[in-house]
């Protein structure tokens, strides 16, 4: 059970409506799935890789002060930014369940923004 929830229709999401895309690192700005303007929301799809277990949503917290440490600690934005990242923020699954949450965010997908690190620090510096 996912401890995010943003709601959506109880369904299962058939894998005709997953895109190659949602694999990707992608973003939700601030005012597009939550309202908090001090933090982004990371979300990428993690195909499992079992028949018998759904694909889920992995979805994280980055907030500006996150984004400012690990620019601190790896200005060049790279390895030790990625870890940092990566260990230090707040993370949940949404699975393709029927519970809703992973239904609304493909939903929402396309809303999403494609962010580099360089980007993401210049986000937290605004």
């Amino acid at each position: 059970m996912s401890i995010f929830w943003i709601g959506g229709p109880n369904k299962i999401v058939p894998g005709e409506e997953i895109i190659k895309e949602m694999f990707e690192d992608r973003f939700f700005l601030p005012g597009i799935i939550h309202g908090g303007e001090d933090y982004l929301i990371k979300i990428y799809l993690n195909d499992v890789g079992y028949e018998d277990k759904p694909d889920e949503f992995i979805v994280e917290y980055l907030t500006k002060d996150l984004i400012l440490k690990a620019h601190e600690a790896d200005s060049s934005h790279s390895r030790i930014f990625n870890e940092i990242l990566l260990e230090e923020a707040e993370n949940f699954t949404c699975r393709n369940d029927g519970s809703g949450e992973f239904a609304a965010l493909v939903e929402v997908w396309p809303k999403t923004v494609s962010m580099t690190n360089d980007d993401l620090v210049c986000w937290a510096f605004s």
